[in-house]
């Protein structure tokens, strides 16, 4: 609240330090004259007309709106020293960065110059190693895309290419890993951990992934299961 009588006295008692430094006679004199002059300003032409609150210090502080964090041009970003929107982390030019020093978006590593990496110091997208000028590395160094493994076994294919397979988006988009189970099917161990089912009518369960690749094949129809079957490298096993 009284952070401008801080910053004036700081810079005060400052400028009387080097005073002291600089002055080779009568250094006491000096010293005891500007700190007499600091107090007679304090007390003679010093006002507080405002108390500032913390949020409102945050909008003085930001250029953007809705930060919590300092030194930012752009909105919503609870880290610092940030150019563009929702970064959690610092020194970021790009939005939604969880790392630190990114010249890119979506960033949880840091010092990256791309987009969605995970490592460090990469200059591509998606890279989960580090050092790389290139994209989907899990390495170092790497300077060429890497093939793309599927079942085990490298493809010639690229990240783009796999995703827009027939075979991955059927998976992509029937995946789930969540039931509602209704309070009439509950066991009774399941109503003891949730005994909200008695206001909500049952709880929503959780499975594993390989159960919930499981019943997601049980409810393909012979179209689907030929576009997964068709997948480069297919292997059941």
């Amino acid at each position: 609240m009284y952070i401008i009588l801080t910053l004036i006295s700081v810079v005060l008692i400052s400028i009387s330090q080097i005073i002291s430094k600089l002055c080779i006679k009568n250094t006491d004199v000096y010293t005891t004259t500007l700190l007499k002059s600091i107090f007679i300003l304090y007390e003679k032409k010093i006002k507080i007309v405002h108390e500032i609150g913390w949020y409102e210090l945050l909008t003085i502080v930001n250029n953007g709106k809705n930060c919590t964090g300092l030194c930012n041009n752009g909105n919503y970003n609870t880290g610092n020293y940030n150019n563009d929107d929702r970064n959690t982390g610092d020194y970021n030019n790009g939005i939604c960065n969880a790392g630190s020093c990114n010249n890119g978006n979506w960033n949880t590593g840091k010092f990256n110059s791309g987009n969605g990496n995970t490592g460090y110091f990469n200059s591509g997208n998606y890279n989960s190693g580090n050092w790389n000028s290139t994209n989907y590395s899990a390495g170092f160094f790497n300077t060429k895309q890497q093939p793309i493994y599927m079942f085990n076994q490298p493809t010639e294919m690229s990240q783009n290419d796999i995703c827009n397979l027939e075979g991955m988006q059927v998976l992509n988009w029937n995946y789930k890993n969540f039931i509602w189970v209704y309070s009439k099917n509950m066991s009774a161990e399941e109503k003891a951990v949730h005994p909200e089912h008695e206001t909500t009518g049952g709880y929503l369960k959780v499975l594993d992934f390989k159960t919930a690749c499981k019943m997601m094949w049980d409810d393909f129809d012979e179209e689907k299961r030929q576009a997964v079957i068709e997948l480069p490298n297919f292997d059941a096993k």
